[in-house]
């Protein structure tokens, strides 16, 4: 059967949050929040919109880590 044969994609988490970091064209920067949440090093986007919200992504990173 074909369907037997193809990957499944599944996630363990998900996290409600109230904004989401973008650059000014509008797109979702989802690199750099992964990366916050795997607690690695990245660089700051020079055209993102709000810079505060990278700080706010990094405190809920911080808070889900704790509990788990």
């Amino acid at each position: 059967d074909v369907y037997k044969r193809q990957p499944v994609a599944a996630f363990k988490n998900a996290i409600c949050v109230k904004v989401l970091p973008k650059v000014k064209s509008g797109k979702i920067l989802r690199k750099t929040m992964k990366k916050i949440f795997e607690q690695k090093e990245y660089s700051f986007p020079g055209n993102i919109e709000d810079a505060s919200v990278l700080t706010y992504i990094e405190e809920v990173a911080g808070e889900f880590k704790k509990m788990h």
